[in-house]
């Protein structure tokens, strides 16, 4: 924890301000990490068993709304946050990868990180497909942010999830 001595309100925002590009390359090295522990079996068991997905539900990056950033005028912090998703997208994504598709208990805590950030999803979508605004900027980290949320929902199998619990519930209610 990063701790800042008792001056003016400006010498410390200043202070903060200045810490904030090696707080985002000590997550940077952090991630990297956690993608490269991740991407074998016994690593992707450590990380979920270590608590990645209540880590990730606890930061809420992704309860941010990207949409937010069509009023950014500043187009780097846009592209910082979108590459701090990506980072994590990445982790998750070597998770669920290397459990492989038999492993229930990551399948279901990845389609729960899904649909808790739902919205997030639909924004990064619409944001790609230039619903909504002008997407400005390096389009890079939005196109590799959509083509990592596409891999989370191909090999979760949310789609037919979402789709059987829509049928089961069609049918209790029409019971």
């Amino acid at each position: 924890m990063v701790s800042f001595p008792s001056t003016s309100s400006t010498t410390t925002a200043n202070k903060r301000h200045t810490d904030i590009p090696a707080l985002l390359a000590f997550y940077t090295a952090l991630l990297a990490l956690l993608l490269r522990i991740s991407q074998t079996r016994l690593g992707a068991t450590h990380v979920v068993n270590a608590g990645l997905f209540p880590a990730i539900r606890t930061s809420q990056i992704f309860s941010a709304d990207p949409d937010i950033g069509l009023e950014i005028e500043n187009t780097q912090a846009l592209e910082k946050f979108f590459r701090l998703m990506l980072s994590l997208l990445r982790v998750i994504n070597a998770v669920v990868v290397s459990r492989g598709t038999q492993n229930d208990q990551t399948l279901t805590q990845a389609r729960e990180f899904l649909q808790e950030n739902r919205g997030c999803v639909v924004s990064i979508f619409k944001r790609n497909a230039g619903i909504g605004g002008k997407v400005e900027g390096n389009r890079e980290e939005l196109n590799e942010l959509v083509d990592q949320f596409t891999l989370l929902v191909s090999a979760t199998g949310f789609m037919e999830s979402e789709e059987k619990k829509f049928e089961e519930r069609d049918r209790n209610v029409f019971s």
